[in-house]
């Protein structure tokens, strides 16, 4: 048990860990085997910036095989539960999910999907990375992303697809006496190096909805749109986004928006 910690940018005031290890040879192989059962956990901690409650971490098994099981219930609490494989020959790693989730607030994605397993693969000496296709699913929706793809040694494309209602989302994007009621549908698309490029382009479509302030029981709708568009893009330097939205379904040139929003920033992000 650890306590008042204070290393670096690690901060915590109390951590507790347990654990056991034990080589053995193994009798049909001859070769040696490394079991291990560790136990972290600690009620809060602070990583540079970041900030993690009631952390906990359960790890067993051996240099071939691990079980693993993660919680924590920060600002963006995560779960998961996994079984990960180390194969020495070809130095490389692979992790099945049995079960995972994500949340911020009250909005929570999850996977736990047996018919299309999420795997994770990723060789050390080609540096070859793999991710099956996957969805995660919640009350607000469910993003979908495709298998991971290649186009060139460490350069990877990873799509997804996105149809989530943000009325969920009222405490991010107004205040808190507000309402943000609308929905977005479309694809996501990442171009990135194991190097750290990445180029990012999203095309989403906005469903119809509106923003509203509530005061003494009622609500005045302040504005009101039937469709709309949500553009992004991005890279290592620069973020462009985009958004408009229009009284009508069916947007042309000819129709003006309700609600017209364009920025630019250019800094080095990574």
């Amino acid at each position: 048990r650890l306590r008042h910690l204070d290393f670096q940018s690690i901060r915590s005031e109390e951590i507790n860990l347990k654990g056991y290890y034990q080589p053995y040879l193994q009798t049909n192989s001859g070769s040696l085997s490394h079991n291990f059962d560790l136990r972290f956990n600690s009620e809060h901690l602070s990583l540079n910036e970041h900030s993690f409650e009631a952390i906990t971490l359960i790890a067993k098994g051996d240099l071939s095989e691990q079980d693993i099981i993660f919680s924590n219930e920060g600002l963006i609490g995560s779960s998961f539960e996994l079984d990960s494989f180390w194969n020495s020959t070809t130095r490389s790693i692979q992790a099945k999910f049995r079960d995972a989730n994500i949340r911020y607030s009250d909005i929570g994605l999850t996977y736990n999907d047996s018919a299309s397993p999420l795997d994770f693969s990723y060789s050390l000496d080609d540096h070859k990375m793999g991710l099956s296709a996957h969805c995660w699913k919640g009350e607000s929706g469910e993003i979908c992303f495709e298998e991971l793809r290649t186009n060139q040694p460490k350069n990877y494309i990873l799509r997804a697809s996105v149809d989530i209602e943000t009325q969920a989302l009222d405490h991010i994007f107004v205040p808190e006496d507000f309402t943000f009621s609308t929905g977005l549908s479309g694809n996501i698309d990442l171009d990135f190096s194991l190097d750290g490029l990445f180029e990012l382009n999203t095309k989403l479509d906005v469903i119809n909805g509106n923003v509203a302030l509530h005061k003494s029981d009622q609500a005045e709708a302040l504005l009101n749109w039937q469709s709309g568009l949500l553009e992004l893009q991005a890279n290592n330097h620069v973020i462009h986004s985009h958004l408009s939205l229009y009284k009508n379904e069916t947007p042309n040139d000819t129709v003006l928006p309700c609600l017209l929003y364009t920025s630019d920033a250019a800094d080095d992000l990574l």
